[in-house]
């Protein structure tokens, strides 16, 4: 029996930077205002791969949720970031916090740029509305592809 592999020399995968998720203006009530984003992946056709986004810098201020922080800290909304089926929360691949084990997004290269869409979804009840400082809130978080 002879046992064989190809091994792919040269598969490799770019990323293009994603722009920043901006939720413009909001509101200091409650509200869950939305917006999208784009990840762009070129990869070998053929080749498998797997995108993840990690939990973010805030991720232990909300119990399952990331969190954009106002610059002196003392305010924070919890927000989602949702594939485009709208349900699946972005996973994590391993990075530095596994806070979001949620599902990642698979796909095959096909040697040319492949956009993935995704949501953006802040969750702001009473009690955050209560307790919002004006100002831009933040987080950053890792997008990584394993192939």
């Amino acid at each position: 029996m002879e046992v064989r592999a190809n091994v792919a020399a040269g598969a490799a995968c770019s990323i293009a930077t994603p722009g920043a998720v901006d939720f413009g203006d909001i509101p200091n009530t409650p509200a869950q205002p939305i917006t999208n984003f784009e990840i762009t992946v070129t990869c070998t056709n053929g080749l498998f791969y797997q995108i993840g986004i990690d939990a973010g810098q805030n991720s232990t201020i909300f119990a399952g949720a990331r969190a954009i922080v106002s610059s002196s800290g003392q305010s924070a909304i919890p927000y989602f970031l949702v594939q485009d089926d709208g349900q699946t929360e972005w996973g994590d691949l391993g990075l530095t916090n596994q806070t979001y084990p949620a599902p990642t997004r698979t796909a095959t290269g096909t040697g040319s740029p492949d956009t993935f869409l995704g949501i953006a979804v802040l969750t702001i009840d009473e009690v955050i509305a209560s307790t919002l400082e004006s100002g831009i809130h933040t987080d950053v978080v890792s997008v990584r592809v394993d192939f």
